[in-house]
């Protein structure tokens, strides 16, 4: 699903077309600020991946695991994020339940001076939240790119028309809503994902259950 200056994605389909094609990582979305991808590994799999150039965020929908980042050891599963710079070693170890993975990649040219890697949970980040008001909760912020956690209560009901300057990827983990772009409105639940282009007018609204989405903006933002 897509329109001038977006992209729409559900997360559900894309795990399951992914698997039926049998490929542990597919891109579904590459524009000069990000790209966006799932992997996917099975329990027991192996990891063969090698460091990568770009600076990624790792958002992991399902399963156990450790990661393996210059040869620190952290343990993931549902709701764990995980930042690493490009170049730096890392691989998922000892998988013990099915890993589905959201990766995000900023094109932006890596800082060798930012931060190796940077680990977060969604539960914790969570406590950010609010009953009677919006809550931006910016949690990672590097040269390459800016992540945060966005808290809209269903008390609130939405927030106002943005136009942003620079490219988002939204990721929706909790919550109902509509999703307003332009003239086009979105459903959106847990497992939405949206790309929004600078300069492009959007905003949540009619909040039915407390929503919660995670937003990456391209690097410089």
């Amino acid at each position: 699903m897509s329109g001038m200056g977006w992209q729409a994605f559900d997360l559900d389909q894309i795990i399951e077309r992914q698997l039926e094609l049998g490929q542990s990582y597919r891109a579904y979305l590459d524009e000069p600020s990000m790209s966006f991808g799932l992997y996917a590994l099975e329990a027991g799999a192996s990891d063969p991946q090698s460091p990568h150039r770009r600076d990624e965020v790792y958002y992991v929908v399902e399963g156990l695991a450790i990661l393996e980042i210059d040869g620190d050891e952290v343990p993931v599963s549902a709701g764990s994020i995980a930042f690493v710079r490009g170049g730096v070693p890392h691989r998922f170890q000892a998988i013990e339940a099915d890993l589905r993975t959201v990766v995000l990649f900023s094109n932006v040219p890596s800082d060798p001076a930012a931060d190796a890697w940077l680990t977060y949970e969604l539960d914790t980040l969570r406590e950010a939240a609010r009953e009677d008001s919006n809550v931006w909760h910016r949690f990672l912020g590097v040269p390459t790119m800016r992540f945060g956690l966005y808290l809209l209560p269903a008390e609130v009901g939405g927030d106002t028309t943005l136009t942003h300057t620079f490219d988002e990827l939204n990721l929706v983990v909790r919550g109902l809503g509509i999703f307003q772009i332009g003239d086009q409105s979105i459903e959106v639940s847990p497992g939405k994902v949206i790309f929004v282009e600078a300069g492009v007018d959007h905003s949540f609204h009619s909040i039915q259950e407390d929503l919660e989405v995670l937003i990456l903006f391209e690097g410089g933002a």
